[in-house]
């Protein structure tokens, strides 16, 4: 899925997929941090992000 990545794009995709998490967090108004989840989604939807701007086909 990230094949031909690099050390940085991985931590990219990670950054990314928490921000996703909070910001699902932040609209739900939810009161409690420990509900934050990161969905497998969350990670896929940043992978094709970081694709279609750094490795387009």
């Amino acid at each position: 899925m990230a094949k031909g990545f690099n050390g940085a794009e991985i931590e990219e995709v990670c950054n990314r997929g928490v921000l996703l998490g909070v910001k699902r967090f932040v609209e739900n108004k939810e009161k409690d941090v420990k509900s934050i989840k990161i969905t497998p989604k969350d990670l896929e939807d940043s992978i094709n992000e970081i694709k279609k701007t750094k490795h387009p086909s």
